[in-house]
């Protein structure tokens, strides 16, 4: 014989609420957005500069530092530097020129 639990429905689940109010957020692809490889580089770089003055003890949080500059999430800034070989190679792949890689030039800019 079947228990009562078993006689019972599922009880359905509510709906996202962004399907419930279309138009409240981006869904999607339509949050995504490519970036530019060279732009990636100079993430890269402008990481780098502010990790040496983490080291100095001149900041505290040099990720969120760099995300905050170019305005992307602080997960993009760490997972494009552990890319950042790959990166430099797509990057030499395209013919871009003036790639310095070392990361004295940058600490010059800032």
């Amino acid at each position: 014989m079947l228990s009562d639990f078993m006689l019972k429905s599922r009880r359905r689940r509510s709906a996202d609420s962004r399907v419930m109010h279309p138009g409240s957020g981006k869904r999607g692809r339509d949050k995504r957005c490519a970036r530019q490889f060279r732009f990636k580089w100079d993430v890269i770089k402008t990481y780098e500069t502010y990790r040496m003055l983490k080291a100095e003890g001149k900041v505290d949080d040099p990720c969120l530092i760099t995300a905050k500059l170019f305005n992307v999430n602080k997960s993009q800034v760490s997972s494009w530097y552990k890319q950042r070989e790959m990166i430099r190679e797509k990057l030499g792949e395209l013919g871009a020129v003036n790639i310095s890689l070392d990361s004295d030039s940058m600490v010059n800019n800032l």
